[in-house]
């Protein structure tokens, strides 16, 4: 992992502006001024390496690529431009040594920036898949919390539980809360737990998937109703190495169903009692309901008429 203090540091520095451009051109010119206006030294061709130096800060590869061709070329060029004054032999060493140094140091600068490059767009898209994850696991929460959905999955062969958030909350117990499995089947009404561990069983050992709708007796002595969906997980030779799922809160729903229930119920006891022959019909004309004045009328029985068509 990138650490953050190290993938920082180019921009505290200024790493990749148009300042650490023009300094290292600014500085070549300098150095063949001086050198066109005074005697060969030794050290003359060599100074060509600070302003190379200073282009690996503009982090640009071409850029320091074409720098060291420039300075090379300038190198070569100061030996036929500079006023007189050293023996031909320091002047050819001093030529020579200064190309090695030149290219050598142009070459390892724009192999050093482009692994600085790699390794800054490599943190900058650590940062923001970060930030992405973090908010669509945020998203998650929040769908989690007002459907009351969560997740669980439990280690084979080590039954190590783990809930999500959510899941503790439907189970009225604290967010980390690990029970042991045992204790996590417990929390299941008595009538449901052996169809439960039988599901679960069959899950762990041949990989069967299930997908029930249980009462749960929470932490509180509430009881509700909840979804339990399991399927297993394979390493790569195939083991089964955990079972994990999803875990959801039916009570609203089931709550729902039975006022619903109870509605239709009410209703068709009401149009039941009526003395006017009545009955339903739906988006395809078949007969969903009818009372008792409707069958007379209709001269058939309630059985022969509920789902045909008109």
């Amino acid at each position: 992992m990138i650490s953050s203090t190290a993938s920082q540091w180019p921009r505290i520095i200024g790493f990749g502006s148009r300042a650490w451009a023009a300094v290292p051109l600014l500085g070549t010119a300098v150095v063949f001024f001086f050198e066109f206006r005074t005697p060969l030294g030794f050290a003359h061709g060599t100074l060509y390496v600070l302003p190379l130096l200073a282009a690996a800060f503009s982090g640009r590869v071409r850029f320091i690529l074409a720098l060291t061709l420039i300075t090379s070329a300038l190198t070569i060029a100061g030996a036929f431009v500079s006023p007189p004054g050293f023996d031909i032999f320091y002047v050819s060493l001093n030529r020579i040594f200064s190309l090695l140094a030149l290219t050598s140091i142009g070459g390892m600068s724009a192999i050093a920036v482009r692994h600085i490059l790699i390794l800054t767009n490599a943190h900058d898209n650590a940062v923001t898949q970060g930030k992405e994850m973090q908010s669509t696991q945020s998203l998650f929460r929040i769908a989690g919390r007002v459907a009351r959905l969560g997740g669980w999955s439990v280690d084979v062969p080590e039954m190590i539980v783990q809930w999500s958030d959510e899941v503790c909350d439907i189970h009225e117990v604290p967010h980390g809360y690990v029970p042991p499995l045992e204790n996590a089947m417990d929390f299941y009404a008595p009538e449901w737990r052996e169809r439960l561990a039988r599901a679960f069983t069959a899950c762990v050992e041949k990989g069967t998937p299930y997908d029930e709708e249980m009462e749960l007796i929470t932490a509180t002595g509430k009881r509700l109703w909840v979804r339990t969906i399991g399927e297993a997980v394979r390493d790569e030779n195939g083991k089964i190495i955990r079972v994990h799922g999803g875990f959801q809160d039916l009570t609203s729903i089931k709550q729902a169903e039975a006022e619903s229930a109870n509605l239709s119920d009410r209703l068709a006891n009401v149009l039941q009692k009526m003395t006017d022959a009545i009955y339903i019909l739906d988006d395809e004309w078949r007969f969903n309901f009818l009372n008792d004045e409707a069958e007379r009328f209709l001269g058939r029985s309630r059985e022969d008429l509920l789902g045909r068509s008109v």
